[in-house]
């Protein structure tokens, strides 16, 4: 029986679901049915990428959301990415285990498919095992 093997990468959203128990659903896990023991397994997954474009700073882009829960992540998406992964690793942090969503930079890309898309790929086959390649 194989093991099924997944990947998720997550490139310069607008907002983000923050990985904490204190803010309010949709921005935060407050108010759904998640509680330290689901937030523990999301954290420590191994398999979660954050793949942020270091140009993605445009805080006029009529595509961000202006809400101020939004705003609070940060002012563009790249800020914001990297505002969801500081939060992921203190939630790490204080439940005890080995932050696993990793961030990884693509620089000077701003908010464009197709200067994401070839690091996307590379991200997810670089974590594929050999096995399934």
């Amino acid at each position: 029986l194989r093991r099924a093997w997944k990947v998720a990468v997550a490139a310069n959203a607008g907002w983000y679901t923050m990985p904490t128990l204190d803010v309010q659903w949709p921005y935060g896990l407050s108010g759904t049915r998640l509680g330290p023991d689901d937030l523990r397994r999301f954290v420590g997954r191994s398999d979660f990428v954050v793949l942020l474009g270091t140009g993605d700073v445009d805080a006029d882009d009529e595509g961000l959301r202006k809400s101020a829960e939004a705003e609070e992540q940060g002012p563009h998406r790249f800020a914001r990415g990297q505002r969801f992964v500081a939060t992921a690793t203190a939630a790490a942090r204080q439940l005890g285990v080995a932050c696993g969503v990793e961030q990884v930079l693509v620089p000077g890309a701003t908010h464009s498919n197709a200067l994401m898309s070839a690091d996307a790929l590379q991200a997810i086959l670089t974590r594929l095992p050999r096995a399934s390649l």
